[in-house]
């Protein structure tokens, strides 16, 4: 077993002092203890014979022999007293002297002879007998000079010790470090400690001691578990100190990931490696501790992981919102009832579906019997409350069998898949049934049913509409609340008036377009088609297809009652693409945030030219074409462009479509003018019928949008529902650009979301849009995340606000 250095110093030292002391008594270079110890002795029986002498003096013989006896019983130095006279005479005799031995040894003294008087005349001798110094193991230990040996070994022994422990706390003998070495520590930039094999810190540079607030000095000499460490538990399964487990196991250990509780409450972590020392003998004496102070990493990294909980919190609201947009803007926002634009895309997979089957595809179209009249009676909300409670009644008769549509102002329309037209007819009559038995505040409110079905020879999805339509006519014209089959309607029928709900005389009859346009031409428009042109549109520019699509919404409104159903889905396609050409104009001129110079406009004119060219090339109808080569004619034939029809040669389409394309221009904001209030754009409106617009047709669109104004209505200020969804969809692309680290589609999308954000006029989206594309640029991975967060909040306030402010 080995002793322990501090041990085997502290011993040494201790055994040299000893040694010291020893040599110099043997020199009488110090206190002789055996000299004074008989010195003490003569002084004790002198002290006695002066007492004796007393006694003597009194002829108390007596109390002399009685005093004797004490001073022997009780003194261990005086073994036996022997009092003589002067003539040698035995007097008195105290103890055993049999048993002492005269022999004196080596300066030794045991037998001590005083003279006695009395009244100054010799009496005789007092002789005394000390203890023979036979040195036995026994005595040995009693012998005061090895007694004050041992005391001052012991007491040198265990001042040593802590004198040297305390010392060694600081400096290791076997390894002394230069100042040299340690100034060469404390240049580095991560932390430093060396322990020894207790885990003292027997050195900390000035990095480690600075992160804990404390001077190298101070932290030396401590226990290493008395600072306030902390294993991370991500990392470290185990909570044993990484310098713990090298001490045991002997082999260096890297990246654990440590953290220590500052003076001022901060927590501060730290990447934790150690290896272990080893001496000339390969046993280990200690532990090298380094360590990288992380932070600031740290509190990035916790930064990053909330903003990224906080991403994929927003990211879920806005693949919610995102549906919820879907659903608005594929229903009708009063009824819930599908939109006529989602319902063409359904009727025309349905139509496919049924022509590739061979199966048979029922329509129902209905009307509300003098639904006018409630409303003028009881009130435009009387009419909201008629047209949602028939919406409701209809959509949970249809539920999945059918799809329901309002078709129209009072209008709604149902598919019913795999129906011929008797099973259409029943149906028909049970939703017929079904609105009669509901009840609005004691009004009785009664509908009209127009049944079809494919099996009837119609052509196309529009022939089918145009035939529920004129079934229709026929049940309103035959008294109203009944439902009429195309199939019995009568070949002599004259259809003129399906064209127009209201009477004939209020518009012109060259207003009406004839019956044998609406039944013989047949139309051939797939509206996924129209759907991708328009898509196409508003990846271009936003601004402009949703300026088509509020243009659509105002024709249909115009011309409710002026077209069949065939001829108003044309109106409102030509509405959709009536400015489908701007996708060639360049994006300098067409996103221009200014006004636009001469040969600016030259270029910009020519998008209606485009605009024909795509809509010929993709489409064989004729009537849509004409509408839209014909949509800037003037009335009274002046204007910019020549060659074109004037008054009523005019397809009623193309005029009408003029008409809610000034309409939309003038009451929408742009970058060079404030959009004009309703009433202002009506006054314009009529300020121009004659010249550029026909007039009869501008009082009937300012009587129809009027009427339908709260329908109709448009905050320019706010997002809409349709500008909404492609921020919306935009936002859940840059959230999946986040989670797969793609910078180069982030800044991308970021791009792209602000040129929306600028045309839907919501500066705030752009400019932090604007941003995230510089932290793409630079793939600052927490900006990023941190800004995308702020885009998440701003298109949810917004949207919501809009959401909002709509159903109020």
């Amino acid at each position: 077993m080995r002793i322990a250095l501090t041990i085997r110093m502290v011993a040494g030292l201790a055994f040299l002092t000893v040694s010291m002391m020893l040599i110099a008594r043997s020199l009488n270079l110090g206190p002789g203890l055996a000299q004074t110890h008989l010195e003490d002795r003569a002084r004790l029986c002198e002290a006695v014979a002066v007492s004796s002498s007393l006694f003597l003096t009194q002829g108390d013989t007596r109390s002399l022999h009685s005093y004797l006896d004490a001073v022997v019983e009780h003194n261990p130095d005086i073994t036996a007293a022997i009092l003589r006279k002067k003539e040698g005479t035995l007097f008195a005799q105290i103890g055993n002297v049999d048993e002492i031995s005269d022999n004196t040894e080596a300066g030794v003294l045991n037998q001590i002879k005083i003279e006695l008087v009395e009244q100054d005349q010799p009496w005789g001798q007092l002789e005394f007998y000390c203890p023979a110094e036979n040195i036995t193991l026994s005595s040995f230990w009693r012998m005061p000079m090895f007694q004050f040996m041992a005391f001052v070994f012991v007491g040198c022994f265990v001042g040593f010790y802590l004198c040297l422990r305390k010392s060694f706390q600081y400096l290791n003998p076997s390894q002394v470090i230069p100042n040299r070495v340690q100034d060469a520590l404390d240049t580095l930039a991560g932390g430093l400690l060396i322990l020894d094999s207790q885990e003292q810190i027997v050195l900390a540079n000035k990095t480690i001691a600075k992160a804990l607030n404390i001077t190298p000095e101070q932290i030396q000499g401590q226990a290493v578990s008395q600072l306030p460490w902390m294993i991370h538990s991500d990392q470290e399964t185990r909570h044993e100190m990484p310098w713990t487990r090298v001490l045991k196991e002997g082999a260096s250990l890297k990246g654990v990931m440590v953290s220590i509780q500052s003076p001022s409450d901060a927590t501060d972590s730290f990447v934790v490696s150690c290896a272990p020392i080893h001496d000339d003998q390969s046993k280990l004496r200690g532990v090298l501790v380094s360590f990288e102070d992380v932070t600031e990493l740290e509190k990035k990294k916790t930064e990053l992981h909330e903003m990224l909980t906080a991403l994929h919190e927003s990211r879920e609201v806005i693949q919610k919102k995102n549906e919820e947009l879907q659903i608005l803007a594929t229903r009708d926002p009063l009824t819930s009832c599908l939109n006529r634009r989602s319902f063409y895309e359904q009727m025309e997979t349905l139509w496919a579906e049924a022509i590739q089957m061979e199966t048979s595809l029922g329509c129902v179209l209905l009307d509300i019997d003098h639904f006018k009249s409630i409303n003028d009676n009881h009130g435009h909300s009387t009419g909201d409350l008629v047209l949602k409670g028939i919406g409701s009644a209809l959509m949970e008769l249809v539920g999945d069998t059918g799809v329901l549509c309002r078709y129209g102002g009072e209008e709604f329309c149902i598919l019913l898949p795999n129906q011929d037209i008797d099973e259409t007819e029943q149906t028909a009559e049970v939703y017929r049934q079904t609105v009669e038995r509901l009840e609005f505040s004691d009004l009785k409110v009664t509908s009209s049913f127009g049944a079809t079905a494919i099996s009837l020879g119609a052509s196309n999805p529009q022939n089918l509409l145009d035939e529920a339509d004129k079934c229709l006519y026929a049940a309103k014209r035959g008294g109203r609340n009944q439902v009429a089959r195309w199939d019995r309607i009568p070949a002599d029928m004259d259809f003129t008036e399906t064209i127009a709900r209201e009477p004939a005389n209020e518009l012109p009859a060259e207003n009406v377009m004839s019956n044998e346009s609406a039944s013989d031409q047949e139309w051939e428009i797939p509206f996924y088609a129209v759907t991708a042109l328009l898509s196409a549109l508003a990846f271009r520019d936003e601004n402009t297809a949703a300026h088509s699509r509020r243009v659509a919404d105002l024709c249909l409104a115009a011309a409710q009652d002026l077209l069949p159903p065939s001829e108003l889905y044309v109106l409102e396609i030509a509405a959709l693409l009536h400015d489908i050409g701007k996708i060639g104009v360049p994006d300098a001129i067409l996103l221009k945030p200014g006004p636009l110079t001469g040969e600016e406009w030259e270029v910009m004119s020519r998008h209606d030219r485009i605009g024909v060219e795509i809509v010929s090339s993709t489409f064989s109808d004729q009537s849509l074409l004409e509408i839209i080569e014909n949509h800037h004619a003037f009335y009274r034939g002046e204007g910019r462009h020549e060659n074109l029809p004037t008054g009523q040669d005019i397809p009623l389409g193309a005029r009408i479509l003029s008409i809610a394309d000034a309409y939309d221009a003038m009451v929408s904001d742009r970058v060079y003018r404030k959009r004009m209030s309703q009433e202002e754009a009506f006054a314009e409106l009529r300020k121009n019928a004659g010249t550029q617009f026909d007039p009869d047709l501008v009082e009937k669109f300012i009587s129809e949008v009027a009427e339908k104004s709260e329908e109709l209505a448009t905050d320019h200020f706010l997002v809409s529902e349709e500008d909404a969804s492609p921020l919306i969809a935009d936002m859940e692309r840059l959230v999946q650009a986040i989670d797969q680290n793609d910078f180069a589609e982030l800044e991308i999308l970021a791009a792209q979301l602000q040129e929306t954000a600028i045309q839907c006029d919501l500066l705030e989206i752009a400019d932090t849009a604007c941003q995230l594309q510089n932290a793409a640029q630079v793939a600052d991975i927490v900006e990023a995340i941190d800004l995308t967060n702020r885009l998440l909040e701003l298109c949810q306030f917004d949207v919501t606000l809009k959401t909002e402010i709509q159903s109020v």
